[in-house]
């Protein structure tokens, strides 16, 4: 009964596993492979530093450990089992003092150390449990990374700016055909883009780029007004394309003046 109270109360006290203060509850940390393996690196340590991560604020050793490799630290799971083993032997040493002086062997843990064994016993299981539940979503999160990368060739206008080339020239970007014009400039040639006839400069300049700067422009402004609201980071949308009306000029609807300012007139 009392090894499950303390498991309840870590698992409502973790950072990973609370339902409404988990550090997954924040997209940008969820999504983000690299934040997920930081994460799982504290907890597990990192692959081939057997149970140890890099931790650049920290040079010297903890409290009573030896000292020990520049920068790199026990992660969670290692430092709670060497308290675990540290325990046991205060528990053998216990035995043996009853020994020495005639009595039986003790099959019960003293109160205090019953405590202390009950409580660690209780943050490794709940420690196991982060691993697992960081594992799972960094799974999902490397599936939607190689997802994204497949995007480039499926149009994702995140990728739009990534092109092909063939015998040292721009044959394609975003997937659609590239040629040069009369006047050697080359442009997007293809029928199945809404932007066939635009120069690729200005494809770049005036489509790709005020995209990219939309998106870092609402991502700040989402940082701020989750800092401003005490609150997690909500996802924020990759911006809709900009659209090439039939006059030939160039509407970014719902984006910043900012970002139209800076970037809609750029190499004009």
């Amino acid at each position: 009964m009392e090894t499950n109270r303390f498991l309840e109360k870590y698992r409502q006290d973790s950072q990973i596993l609370h339902p409404v203060h988990s550090v997954l509850n924040d997209p940008v940390i969820l999504k983000d492979v690299n934040n997920l393996r930081n994460h799982l690196a504290r907890l597990q340590g990192a692959p081939g530093k057997n149970g140890k991560f890099f931790d650049p604020t920290n040079e010297g050793p903890y409290p009573g450990e030896k000292q020990r490799e520049r920068g790199f630290v026990p992660c969670k799971l290692s430092r709670l089992k060497e308290q675990q083993e540290d325990l046991q032997k205060k528990w053998e040493k216990h035995v043996q003092s009853r020994l020495d002086i005639g009595d039986k062997r003790p099959t019960r843990w003293p109160e205090h150390l019953e405590e202390e064994r009950l409580k660690l016993a209780a943050k490794i299981l709940v420690c196991e449990e982060e691993i697992n539940h960081l594992q799972h979503h960094l799974e999902k999160a490397k599936e939607k990374q190689a997802k994204n990368r497949g995007s480039l060739l499926s149009g994702d206008p995140m990728f739009w700016g990534s092109g092909r080339l063939k015998d040292g020239q721009l044959c394609e970007i975003a997937g659609w055909k590239v040629e040069p014009d009369k006047d050697g400039l080359l442009c997007i040639q293809d029928e199945t883009s809404p932007y066939s006839g635009l120069p690729v400069w200005k494809f770049k300049s005036q489509i790709v780029n005020p995209m990219h700067a939309e998106y870092r422009l609402r991502k700040r402004e989402e940082l701020k007004a989750a800092e401003r609201e005490s609150r997690n980071r909500r996802e924020v949308k990759f911006p809709q394309p900009p659209v090439l009306n039939k006059n030939g000029l160039i509407e970014y609807p719902g984006y910043h003046n900012d970002t139209i300012k800076k970037l809609k007139t750029q190499d004009e």
